[in-house]
């Protein structure tokens, strides 16, 4: 029926419908509520289940202006809101006007097989939040300087101790990619063939996370550099969602992609070249750039 009414009372009853559900968002995100949690365990993305537990956008009918202002809400500058709106029109061609947030994962079609599964994913998240694998490789990481220590990753992230930074996720890629490898060798993951980021770029929903919510170093650097968060609050926000209590919505424009992605002259590699702005204010997203793109695929 609603679909007879003129636009602007459509609009109206969406706006009255997103108004209702932040109401019951609101109201489900107490502890005490596991419903909520079970739904925010099957989205694979951070950004989505901070905006599903904000109340920014239904898990079950993403409509593409709730996401637009969500994103803005997370901080997001014009370029990188450019890309995020760019796949969730593509997600949008495969799944319909309703976007269901949880993408894969509630035992529908592969709707992420095309527009937004990453060629490597670090099975942090996807396609559910792991904490002792979290424990194994972040934590074990901010505690002795390498995975697989998972007693030690215990204590650091249940006891607060040590910060992490995008240093922290280079130095588990090599487990990150070994465990995607393992993933799809077992058939619980796979390698899309039209992947929504560059193989190197694997690690930069992180550094987006780090540049919306972190603090940059005491004393900051002068050059590019990742910012950094309390390992429990790192925790908190990836696995859950939860955005830390002292900074609850992002700066706006916070976080900015900082690069451009151009064919590769060469037709044998898929790899685009890179035109990184190591000058823009988005200085984890700089960082990224420069400490994980092969300087030959850099623009000359």
């Amino acid at each position: 029926m609603s679909q007879d009414l003129p636009d602007a009372d459509g609009a109206l009853l969406q706006t009255i419908k997103a108004h209702k559900f932040r109401n019951l968002i609101s109201e489900h995100t107490k502890p005490s509520d596991p419903s909520l949690e079970e739904r925010l365990r099957s989205i694979p993305c951070t950004g989505w289940k901070i905006l599903v537990r904000g109340g920014w956008i239904d898990p079950d009918c993403v409509t593409k202006d709730d996401l637009q202002k969500g994103i803005a809400y997370l901080g997001q500058g014009p370029k990188m809101q450019f890309a995020l709106l760019n796949g969730f029109a593509k997600m949008k061609a495969e799944q319909g006007e309703c976007v269901n947030a949880s993408f894969n994962n509630l035992g529908g079609p592969p709707w992420n097989l095309h527009s937004t599964e990453n060629a490597i994913s670090t099975g942090l998240i996807d396609p559910e939040p792991r904490i002792q694998y979290f424990m194994k490789t972040v934590g074990s990481v901010v505690a002795t300087g390498k995975t697989g220590n998972l007693g030690k990753g215990k204590k650091a992230t249940r006891k607060n101790q040590g910060t992490v930074s995008l240093d922290t996720m280079i130095a588990a890629a090599d487990t990150f990619k070994a465990e995607h490898k393992a993933q799809v060798k077992k058939g619980l993951d796979f390698v899309s063939e039209f992947p929504a980021s560059p193989p190197f770029l694997f690690l930069l929903e992180y550094a987006a996370v780090f540049d919306a919510y972190g603090d940059h170093p005491n004393p900051r650097p002068e050059g590019p550099h990742s910012k950094t968060l309390p390992i429990r609050v790192f925790k908190n926000l990836v696995l859950d969602g939860k955005p830390p209590t002292n900074r609850p919505s992002p700066a706006a424009g916070s976080v900015e992609l900082n690069f451009a992605l151009f064919p590769n002259p060469d037709p044998t590699n898929p790899q685009p070249i890179v035109k990184p702005n190591i000058t823009g204010s988005s200085q984890t997203m700089v960082y990224l750039v420069t400490q994980l793109v092969p300087k030959e695929l850099w623009v000359q």
